[in-house]
This record gives structure tokens, C-alpha cells and sequence, in this order.
């Protein structure tokens, strides 16, 4: 199961990239609004509940979306400082 932000409407109706590609490979989503989300990361009792409920499992494996793990800040970090050496050239 993928725990997600809700996925827009276009591209449900026209699955492209990585999106497409989970689909093709199985991946089920479990589409959740924006506050649930947070609340999932904030909260590891609330989320093993949700998924309790929603899959039907007990013991996961918590993998954060992009930056919105902690362990991907020195990643972000690091490309926000590419960015700003790629963007002085245009300064």
C-alpha cells in the first residue's frame, strides 16, 4: 500500500510517469487528505491504526514522500544549494 496526497483527477484518468509505472507494478494507493497525511507522519499510532483499517496489516515499513522525511533533509539541502549556484549565472 502507498499512502499518498490525494492524486489529481487528470492524472488518474491518464496514469504517466512514475504514477503509471507504480500502477503497472501493483501498487495500491491509499489516497488521503492533506491533514490525514500530516497526521501520518506526526503521529505512528494514528498511522498504524489507519492502516490496520485500510489494508488490514499490523507491521509496516514508514517510507516518508520526498522531503517530507527527515532522514531526505541533507538531500534537500544539498540540491537547494545546486539550485542557487546554477541560478547565479542568471542573476
Amino acid at each position: 500500500y502507498f499512502v499518498c496526497k490525494p492524486v489529481p483527477r487528470w492524472l488518474r484518468q491518464n496514469p504517466a510517469g512514475n504514477y503509471a509505472r507504480a500502477l503497472a507494478l501493483g501498487a495500491e494507493l491509499v489516497p488521503l487528505k492533506p491533514d490525514d497525511y500530516r497526521r501520518c507522519i506526526a503521529d505512528p499510532e494514528w498511522r498504524a491504526d489507519l492502516l490496520k483499517d485500510v489494508a488490514g496489516v499490523s507491521e509496516v515499513a514508514w517510507v516518508p514522500q520526498g522531503a517530507a522525511s527527515r532522514d531526505a533533509e541533507a538531500g534537500v539541502a544539498m540540491l537547494a544549494a545546486e539550485l542557487v549556484d546554477d541560478l547565479k549565472e542568471y542573476a
